[in-house]
């Protein structure tokens, strides 16, 4: 297994009772990117000059986090729609779900600008339902794909001017089950769109016309969460797996070791301390709840952890 360097990208976060599911991006100049734990601002951080700003954005929770093709400063946010808070006993406030364009500007802006926002789709799905999105991704072609993976578990595909062109409702026989995270797969000829089918243990793999090029699943892929491209291969955040990677040939094998314990059920991801939540204590190299990842032009993977005060971490392969 490989050895890695962490790096804490922005260790104040430790210090919030907020309950952080955040999503994670690096700009081309290796800033990364991510939503502060209460929400409603982003945090732009420079791990090489251990500097980090806050940028506000009109969003409660930013739970996917992509860049805009041909872009530096351009990401799509995916707001699921709720938020555990502190102050309700960490159950969830609910609010509208979005997906949205912004624009975080120069370096010395403070707010981040809303560029384009996605509806949600008029489908008999939603007559009863909401849509909370987790996941947005643009394609080379310029569609918009969007993973409403914590409300109907299905995926949608919009035109670049936000008509909608295509619901994906799973694949071989089997729905979606919390389709949670999206990836542009750019390693062979014709790009693909990989899903993370994390209650049905699968990545499934999609052309950009929709249609089923492949499944991968695997014994030790057991909640897929968000995906990041790394080459000739892809790195998965698996929730309760720890970090995984499937190679060219669809292989999934293990990145670091899994996360102790391996329980579902609550506290965790949290622990409780005479009767109250509270952050468990994490030691750098043992993850706890990996959830958003993002590689670097260099192969450096970042990645954040679903939990109280959140976590946000880089790991540099060491030599």
């Amino acid at each position: 297994m490989i050895t890695w360097e962490w790096t804490d990208l922005w260790p104040d976060s430790a210090g919030s009772d907020e309950w952080a599911h955040s999503g994670i991006e690096v700009l081309p100049d290796g800033r990364a990117v991510f939503c502060a734990p209460e929400g409603g601002r982003l945090i732009v951080a420079d791990v090489e000059a251990g500097t980090a700003r806050s940028v506000a954005v009109a969003l409660q929770e930013v739970h996917g986090i992509s860049r805009w093709p041909g872009s530096e400063t351009m990401l799509w946010l995916a707001d699921p729609g709720a938020k555990a808070r502190p102050g309700l006993g960490y159950d969830e406030s609910i609010h509208p779900g979005r997906a949205v364009l912004i624009d975080l500007g120069s370096r010395d802006y403070d707010t981040a600008s809303i560029v384009a926002e996605l509806s949600q789709p008029e489908l008999p799905d939603y007559e009863d339902a909401r849509w909370r999105p987790t996941s947005v991704v643009e394609d080379d072609s310029g569609a918009v794909w969007v993973a409403d993976g914590y409300g109907e578990s299905l995926v949608h595909r919009f035109d670049p001017d936000g008509t909608l062109t295509l619901t994906l409702r799973g694949a071989e026989g089997v729905l979606f089950d919390c389709p949670h995270g999206l990836v542009v797969d750019r390693r062979r000829d014709s790009p693909e769109i990989l899903v993370a089918d994390r209650g049905n243990r699968r990545i499934v793999a999609f052309g950009i016309d929709g249609s089923v090029s492949r499944v991968i699943a695997s014994d030790i892929l057991t909640s897929p969460s968000c995906l990041a491209q790394r080459g000739t291969t892809v790195v998965v955040t698996d929730l309760h797996g720890g970090l995984l990677e499937v190679g060219p040939d669809d292989g999934v094998s293990r990145l670091t070791d899994p996360p102790a314990p391996t329980t579902r059920s609550a506290p965790w991801p949290n622990v409780l301390v005479h009767g109250a939540l509270v952050r468990p204590t994490l030691t750098p190299g043992v993850l706890n709840s990996p959830h958003g990842v993002a590689v670097d032009a260099t192969g450096d993977i970042f990645l954040t952890e679903w939990l109280i005060g959140g976590a946000q971490w880089r790991l540099r392969e060491r030599p």
